[in-house]
């Protein structure tokens, strides 16, 4: 009887430890947090490209047409800019406003941003969303996004979402 409590009290123990690759001291509270932005085309030279910051930071930027840089790229967010977005997407109910705000007008880009925070993925696509009710903390979660982005090593002088075509 006291070998199987001496077994049980080790596989208690065992059970307990921290896993050697698991998320460390540092790690966000939400491991499933990710923030995209997609940027569309319009009938002119709109930058086209899809951005993505996932809870450890990391970026991946993918230019399509009229930026900068084609092709996919990576790099890291900086903490604090990771933190503001995190934080804004909480404090704007991100995860429960409506799917869509378009607007009635042609010509422009729609810009697409897609969370997932705590398992759950929500997605507003924003095509002057501002002119028919749209929170004004979308278009700030863009530019978050956006300025997030922009700490990549691919970028020499902040030109990498408004360059001319190549």
């Amino acid at each position: 009887m006291k070998r199987l409590a001496a077994a049980l009290a080790v596989l208690l123990l065992a059970a307990c430890a921290p896993v050697a690759n698991g998320p460390g001291p540092d790690a966000p509270g939400d491991p499933t947090f990710s923030a995209t932005l997609e940027r569309t085309a319009c009938f002119g030279t709109c930058p086209i490209y899809r951005v993505t910051i996932t809870a450890d930071g990391k970026v991946v930027f993918e230019g399509i047409r009229f930026v900068a840089a084609v092709g996919r790229r990576e790099g890291q967010a900086d903490p604090a800019k990771l933190a503001a977005l995190i934080a804004l997407v909480d404090s704007s109910r991100f995860m429960s406003l409506k799917p869509q705000y378009r607007a009635q007008v042609t010509d422009l880009p729609s810009q697409v941003v897609t969370i997932t925070r705590n398992g759950r993925i929500h997605r507003v696509e924003d095509y002057a969303g501002r002119a028919v009710g749209m929170p004004e903390d979308v278009a700030r979660l863009e530019a978050l996004i956006d300025e997030a982005a922009k700490d990549g090593p691919w970028v020499g002088d902040r030109e990498l979402f408004t360059g001319a075509p190549r």
